[in-house]
């Protein structure tokens, strides 16, 4: 019969403590000669109870992309070299109307790419937008979207606060309306062709957000 050994709990204890410390077998003997399990146990508790280094993640701060005072700026200098007006159309994020706005301009830019340079001021984003907004807007009724289109040297020559009050993004008969004449004032040569397809544009721009068809 081989003999059969028999460790005691503080030596077994030790050992496990040793074998992951890669300490040989002389030091799992002083480990056990020298600390009672409960003091090997009260130990180990203790370190796992010692407090977590606490790590700092610094978050990126929020910057204003863009300049809105730089973008206009440019937009100016652009129609002068081009000879066109500046199509400046405000808006923020959050606005549903501006956002449908964006959208009709953005899928009918052949109609208005000859005759201006169009710009969209964000006064959520953009650093200045409100300044810019407030310097051609002489009233805080209506909201966005909200449009005036310039001449190149920078001077107002229409706005969308029309007889009903800011046509936004039109959608109405009469709000579509005042928008083509808009245009018509501030085009070199409106033809009636080009009128009449931003009025068919929008109207069934209108009819497609209202219905959804």
């Amino acid at each position: 019969m081989k003999p059969v050994f028999f460790f005691g709990a503080s030596s077994l204890f030790a050992f496990s403590l040793c074998l992951s410390a890669g300490c040989n077998s002389s030091s799992v003997s002083e480990s056990a000669d020298s600390k009672t399990v409960d003091q090997l146990v009260s130990e180990t508790d203790r370190d796992a109870q010692a407090p977590l280094p606490v790590i700092r993640v610094k978050h990126p701060v929020s910057t204003k992309s863009t300049d809105a005072q730089i973008v206009l700026a440019n937009a100016l200098e652009q129609a002068k070299s081009e000879g066109k007006n500046v199509f400046v159309h405000f808006g923020t994020p959050g606005c549903g109307w501006c956002r449908k706005l964006e959208n009709f301009l953005d899928s009918n830019r052949p109609l208005f790419a000859d005759d201006y340079v169009m710009t969209k001021i964000d006064i959520a984003e953009m650093e200045h937008g409100s300044d810019v907004l407030n310097k051609y807007k002489q009233n805080q009724f209506g909201g966005t979207p909200w449009i005036v289109i310039l001449s190149p040297a920078g001077k107002p020559l229409v706005t969308s606060d029309g007889p009903l009050g800011n046509c936004g993004c039109p959608m109405e008969p009469l709000e579509i309306s005042y928008f083509v004449n808009m245009i018509k004032s501030t085009c070199d040569t409106p033809s009636q062709s080009k009128l009449i397809g931003i009025r068919d544009a929008l109207t069934a721009f209108a009819k497609k957000s209202i219905t959804g068809r």
